[in-house]
C-alpha cells in the first residue's frame, strides 16, 4: 500500500482514538477487522504510528500548535487535526525530511484545510523547537513525555528529578513481548526450543522463573506453543504477582478480580491444577475469554462466576480460602508503555474516584480469607493513594491481618528483586517490567 494512503488509514485511526472513549487497542482490533484488505505490514505501519503518536501526543499538540500559529494568522483552537499530528510526529519522533513526507500527507492535509499550503505547514513544522525554560520540573517533564502534571508531582516526590525522568522515559519505551510458560505443558528450555524451531527466538526472562522474552514480534496465535498452550503473554512483572501469594497444590484460592484470567492460569499451573480457584469478575466478556484460555492450557480447576458489585461474597467460600488475590482495577500508570492512550484520559479526580472502588473490593476481598490465610492486594498503578494508602487503610480497619514481607519472600523463592520494603512495587526503568505494586497480608490464626 502506497504511504500516503497508509498515513491516511492511521489519521482517522487516530482521530476515532482520540474522539472515544474505549481504549486504543480495541478500537485498532475492529478497525483492522472492518478493513480486511490492509495486510501485515500495512496493519503494523499504522498500529506502530499510532501508538506512538499516543506516547508523545502532548508534545505533538504544542508543537503543531506552534507551527500552525506560524502560517495562521492569529493561533489555531480546538482540536489539531489527526493528520497534523502524524506529521508532527513525522518530522520530530522520526525524523523525516519535509519535502519527503509531503507527498505522503499533502492530499490529506487539504481535505482538512485548504487555508494553509501543507508544504508551508511542514517547513513551519521542521522549525518549531521545545521550549527552553520551563517554571518547575514537572512542567518539563510533562511537555516532555506527555505525562499528566499531578503523577509526576508524586513521582518527582518520591523519586527526585533524576529518577523520575528516567520512569518517564521508561514508560513511553514499547514494551517488549513477554511470555509465561506453562508449567502444566511443559518447562521454559523444552519451550524455547519449541519456540525456536517455529523460527521465533527468545531469551530467559531476568526476574521470573517462567517467562520468555521474545527477541522479534510475531504471529502469537499462529503458533503451534501458543495454540497448544505452552505459552500465554504475560508481563515479568504480573507473573511475579502469582509467586508472592505462593499457592500450592490442593488450595482453595480466590481470584477476586479475574478479568481475562492471565494470573487464574498462572495459579492453577502453580497448584498443579490441583485444588479449586474462584474465579471472579464484573465484566461477563472477559470472563468468557478466562473459559477459552483455562481449555487451551489444560487448566480445569477454575470454576468461573460472574459477580454484582455489592452482591456480597458467596456464603460457601467466606472464611474459607487459603489465598485471595485482589488484583484491583486502577489507574494503569504502571503499564503505559503497553497503553500510552490512557495518558488522554488521567485525572486526579478519577484516581480518587477509582480509590474508593479500590478500598471496597480489597474489603470484600477479605472476607474470603480463612484464619491463617494470606491475602494479596495489587495494582498495576504507580500512585501511592491506589497503593499504600489503600493497603494501610484496611489494615487500619482489620487488626486480624498484617504485612509480610514480599521483597523476602520473593527472594527466597529465587526471584532476584531488592530491597527491604515489606510491599513491592516493580518500576520499568529499575526491572524492566511493567509497573507493579503488591502488599501481601496473613491473617491472624
Amino acid at each position: 500500500m502506497r504511504r500516503s494512503s497508509l498515513f491516511g488509514h492511521t489519521a482517522e485511526l487516530l482521530d476515532l482514538v482520540l474522539t472515544s472513549r474505549q481504549p486504543a487497542d480495541i478500537l485498532a482490533r475492529q478497525f483492522f477487522r472492518d478493513r480486511r484488505y490492509l495486510g501485515a505490514r500495512d496493519r503494523r505501519f499504522i498500529a506502530d504510528r499510532l501508538y506512538d503518536i499516543l506516547r508523545h501526543h502532548d508534545r505533538l499538540v504544542f508543537l503543531l500548535g506552534r507551527a500552525l500559529a506560524e502560517v495562521f494568522t492569529a493561533a489555531p483552537r480546538g482540536e489539531m487535526p489527526a493528520i497534523g499530528l502524524c506529521a508532527a510526529h513525522a518530522v520530530h519522533v522520526t525524523g523525516e525530511r519535509p519535502e519527503t513526507l509531503l507527498p505522503d500527507v499533502e492530499g490529506i492535509w487539504r481535505t482538512v484545510s485548504y487555508d494553509i499550503d501543507p508544504s508551508l505547514l511542514l517547513q513551519a513544522l521542521a522549525g518549531v523547537e521545545m521550549p527552553r525554560d520551563f517554571p518547575g520540573p514537572a512542567d518539563r517533564l510533562a511537555l516532555l513525555y506527555s505525562m499528566p502534571k499531578f503523577i509526576l508531582l508524586e513521582w518527582l516526590e518520591r523519586y527526585g528529578e533524576a529518577e523520575a525522568e528516567a520512569l518517564c522515559a521508561a514508560s513511553n519505551a514499547p514494551a517488549p513481548t513477554v511470555l509465561r510458560v506453562n508449567r502444566l505443558r511443559g518447562d521454559r528450555e523444552a519451550c524455547r526450543r519449541a519456540l525456536a524451531l517455529e523460527g521465533v527466538p527468545s531469551r530467559p526472562g531476568l526476574l521470573a522463573p517462567e517467562a520468555l522474552v521474545l527477541e522479534k514480534r510475531c504471529n502469537l496465535p499462529g503458533l503451534r506453543a501458543y495454540r497448544e498452550g505452552w505459552i500465554e503473554v504475560q508481563d515479568e512483572g504480573s507473573q511475579l504477582i502469582g509467586i508472592l501469594l505462593q499457592a500450592g497444590p490442593g488450595e482453595r484460592i480466590v481470584d477476586a478480580c479475574a478479568g481475562g484470567g492471565g494470573k487464574t492460569l498462572h495459579l492453577a499451573a502453580m497448584m498443579e491444577n490441583r485444588g479449586l480457584i474462584l474465579s471472579l469478575d464484573v465484566a461477563e466478556e472477559r470472563l468468557k475469554s478466562l473459559e477459552r484460555r483455562a481449555a487451551r492450557a489444560g487448566v480445569s480447576i477454575a470454576e468461573v462466576r460472574v459477580t454484582t458489585p455489592g452482591g456480597g461474597p458467596d456464603p460457601a467460600w467466606v472464611e474459607n480460602a487459603d489465598g485471595v488475590l485482589v488484583d484491583a482495577p486502577c489507574s494503569g500508570t504502571g503499564t503505559l508503555r503497553r497503553n500510552p492512550g490512557a495518558k488522554l484520559h488521567f485525572s486526579a479526580e478519577r484516581v480518587a474516584s477509582q480509590q474508593r472502588v479500590q478500598e471496597e473490593i480489597v474489603r470484600e476481598g477479605a472476607r474470603y480469607v480463612r484464619p491463617g490465610g494470606k491475602l494479596l492486594y495489587s495494582t498495576c498503578s504507580l500512585l501511592r493513594s491506589e497503593n499504600e494508602n489503600v493497603v494501610e487503610g484496611f489494615l487500619a480497619s482489620r487488626g486480624d491481618f498484617r504485612l509480610l514481607p514480599s521483597i523476602r519472600l520473593l527472594r527466597e523463592k529465587g526471584v532476584p528483586v531488592e530491597g527491604d520494603d515489606l510491599m513491592l512495587t516493580l518500576l520499568p526503568h529499575r526491572h524492566g517490567t511493567d509497573g507493579f505494586f503488591a502488599a501481601l497480608m496473613e491473617r491472624s490464626a
